[in-house]
């Protein structure tokens, strides 16, 4: 009884073997390049603390990654320089009923442009050419309209900073 699921046993455990052949696993960033740096991010929008959170959210975000190590300005391979040049709020559904009563959303969605470049120190050609990605997210305004927004904001920024990464990585 048991020598009749010994030979499927060994025929799935081979042919999940050979399956797996060839396949290679891991970062297909510029293999030249070790860390990043970031420099201050600037705020063309008029939301507060919006170039904070970017740059936050960039630094987690390349952490997450790990195809590069975060590191200071003065020993990092390449600087990222970037810009969040526009910040829009709106809301998601905003709906009228037949009676004239217009019913006012909970759910906002916010979406930020970030713009950036990055360079290798000494050199006059771009490592990754100015490039704009666009982070979104939306949130619920439970109570407090400013602390729910900041949230949103958080998650917009980690959503184009983990944009940004794979333009960083991906595009050499």
């Amino acid at each position: 009884m048991k020598k009749t699921y010994l030979l499927p046993v060994c025929c799935c455990f081979i042919i999940l073997l050979l399956a797996g052949c060839g396949y290679n696993v891991g970062s297909i960033a510029n293999p030249q390049i070790k860390s990043i740096a970031f420099a201050p991010v600037k705020n063309e929008t008029y939301i507060p603390n919006i170039s904070e959170y970017m740059r936050g959210a960039l630094a987690e975000a390349f952490q997450v990654d790990g195809a590069y190590k975060v590191s200071n300005v003065y020993d990092a391979d390449c600087i990222l320089y970037g810009r969040v040049i526009e910040a829009k709020e709106s809301a998601v559904d905003i709906r009228s009923a037949t009676s004239g009563t217009t019913f006012y959303t909970s759910t906002f969605q916010i979406a930020l442009t970030f713009e950036f470049t990055v360079v290798i120190p000494g050199q006059a050609e771009a490592l990754v050419p100015t490039t704009k990605v666009i982070g979104s997210a939306q949130y619920q305004v439970p109570v407090d309209q400013f602390i729910a927004m900041q949230n949103g904001i958080k998650q917009a920024a980690w959503d184009a900073a983990n944009k940004a990464v794979w333009q960083c990585t991906e595009s050499w």
